[in-house]
């Protein structure tokens, strides 16, 4: 089967996806964003090979790319990211209904911003935008459930968005005392945060406001990532501060270190990674205020804790001890174990391409 994605960029977390796509069809890769901009949001892309493409935005509303190399070749199926403010997407779906390329749409499906709303009721234009497609791929079967209501569920499949847990779960578990003398961390209860500082969603407000309330003898907080919105935590003598880390085992060794995963907002891909090392992820309600990405459905009362306000958040951690934190770790990784491989990603995506092209 021939194949042309049109994707923003080729990160790295995304490799292991592509890598299995092109193993079992010819896959043509067509990227948008610059190295620049990559390299400025703090993205580490892959080496996989791809054409890119030269794209504008018209008053930071509406983008418009260069689709003309779609039509040098001929494709069976070409997968489009499901960005509703790019004319292009919306000029390719139109078009290839004149053709016999089959069309997938790929993406959240739903507005992260206004996730509340749209759950009840999905923006209209965005129904037409899917409605377009042959077929859409979704993240999560939470969103699957929601367009049900718009369109047949023949249509739309939860890919299950993942990174490559499967590497996580086979890493040998090392001696935690061991770890926090080398990197010199000395308390007790550690967090980590693992996330780009990049978008003001992820509410580092609220970590700021954690770290100054908790007793920084006991409650440490090791930190992974980088951005231009990143706070200065030089202050905090109980904040362990790593910067963006690629290296795998240096990363696995911060994780192993740590007891509990916090996010206060914009929770995404981090979490799959943070329960895969069996850490419970604790966060704070979707509201209006605190904005969750879409794999805020991995979380649960098992593998996690949902707090409705710092002071509920606070109260919740002064409740834990080392047996309940052992016991949410078990279950956290259990989870990934049982839902999140990069294996089940990958085969939800190939059946749903072998059944699009019987359609003719």
């Amino acid at each position: 089967m021939k194949i042309g994605i049109l994707y923003p960029r080729i990160s790295h977390y995304r490799e292991e996806f592509f890598q299995a796509l092109i193993q079992k069809h010819n896959v043509d890769f067509f990227i948008y964003e610059s190295k620049v901009k990559s390299s400025k949001d703090n993205f580490k892309n892959s080496q996989i090979p791809s054409h890119q493409l030269a794209t504008y935005t018209v008053y930071n509303k509406m983008r418009l790319i260069n689709i003309l190399p779609f039509f040098k070749k001929k494709y069976d199926v070409l997968i489009l990211i499901g960005e509703m403010r790019s004319f292009s997407v919306w000029l390719l779906l139109f078009l290839m209904k004149l053709s016999n390329t089959k069309t997938i749409l790929w993406g959240h499906g739903i507005s992260i911003n206004a996730y509340i709303e749209e759950k009840e009721k999905l923006n209209p234009f965005r129904v037409v935008f899917h409605k377009l497609a042959d077929h859409n791929w979704l993240y999560t079967e939470k969103e699957v459930e929601i367009w049900k209501k718009y369109i047949n569920e023949k249509k739309l499949t939860s890919l299950n968005n993942t990174i490559y847990v499967e590497e996580i779960l086979k890493e040998p578990i090392l001696d935690k005392i061991d770890l926090k003398n080398k990197h010199n961390i000395t308390t007790e209860v550690n967090f980590i945060f693992s996330a780009r500082f990049t978008n003001p969603h992820r509410r580092t407000d609220l970590l700021l406001e954690l770290i100054k309330k908790l007793d920084g003898t006991k409650y440490g907080f090791i930190i992974i990532g980088d951005g231009e919105l990143k706070p200065n935590f030089k202050s905090y003598n109980n904040v362990y501060d790593f910067g963006a880390v690629y290296d795998r085992k240096l990363k696995s060794e911060l994780f192993q270190i740590s007891d509990i995963y916090f996010q206060p907002g914009w929770i995404g891909l981090s979490c799959t990674e943070a329960l895969a090392y069996g850490k419970m992820v604790i966060t704070f309600e979707r509201s209006e205020q605190v904005k969750q990405c879409v794999e805020y459905a991995y979380l649960n009362s098992e593998n996690s804790y949902i707090a409705k306000n710092i002071d509920d958040l606070i109260s919740f951690i002064y409740s834990l001890d080392q047996q309940k934190i052992e016991k949410y770790s078990s279950n956290a990784r259990e989870y990934a174990r049982s839902n999140l491989t990069m294996k089940t990603m990958v085969n939800n995506a190939l059946n749903s391409l072998s059944e699009i092209v019987k359609i003719r």
